[in-house]
């Protein structure tokens, strides 16, 4: 299952991970995604950390970090907590993969230098 809020990326990865065999999920929305693994037989999570968030009052919040709180929450349930997440982010600092690792990432990919090749590799290497 692929959480990322850019419609662009998604589609590029999309082509690129159904071309190689994978069957792919996608969405935007944290509660979403929290429902599609509950009716879905997830293999892996390729997961944002910079997701967008509706707040009260319906203001959006561009730079919400859903994506640690979603791991984190993940790593808790009992049924859940073995799925592989792979961090795929434009963050890319020495403490945000520190953070993503301690929370229980099983990688991270920077998408600014990331070919979808990369995002195979790690895949395969994680599941």
């Amino acid at each position: 299952m692929f959480i990322e809020d850019e419609k662009s990326i998604v589609d590029l990865y999309k082509i690129y991970l159904e071309k190689h065999g994978y069957e792919f999920y996608s969405t935007y929305d944290i509660d979403e995604a929290k429902s599609i693994l509950k009716t879905k037989n997830i293999d892996a999570i390729v997961l944002d950390i910079i997701i967008r968030k509706k707040e009260a009052g319906g203001m959006i919040n561009v730079v919400a970090e859903q994506g640690y709180t979603f791991l984190e929450k993940i790593r808790k349930e009992e049924s859940l907590k073995n799925i592989p997440i792979i961090m795929f982010s434009n963050l890319n600092t020495d403490q945000d993969r520190a953070k993503a690792k301690k929370l229980g990432a099983s990688d991270y990919i920077f998408k600014g230098n990331a070919k979808p090749q990369d995002l195979i590799n790690a895949i395969n290497r994680v599941i």
